[in-house]
């Protein structure tokens, strides 16, 4: 008999709280921002990465990183993310 958590999983619902959900979106855009914002260099990089056998594994390194995120979801899970004021201020100056 599966337990009613595990059906609400199965389901995908909430399975994220709102504040991860908030710091997810934040992130996305930050990154899409960047991305955008050095569009030059990243395509130049993707060029480099597909023309060099030295270079290859740089399309490697995206996959791993996804990989090892998911491998401590756990732990991730268990974090409550919440803004903080002072590294947005660094942030910023940076």
């Amino acid at each position: 008999m599966i337990k009613a958590r595990e059906l609400q999983q199965a389901k995908g619902s909430d399975v994220l709280g709102g504040s991860w959900r908030q710091a997810l979106l934040a992130l996305s855009l930050l990154l899409a921002w960047a991305l955008f914002l050095y569009r030059d260099t990243a395509l130049a990089m993707g060029s480099l990465w597909y023309r060099s056998e030295t270079f290859t594994h740089g399309f490697l390194v995206p996959p791993i990183v996804f990989w090892l995120i998911w491998r401590q979801r756990q732990a991730f899970a268990a974090v409550n993310p919440r803004p903080m004021l002072g590294v947005l201020i660094l942030a910023a100056g940076a």
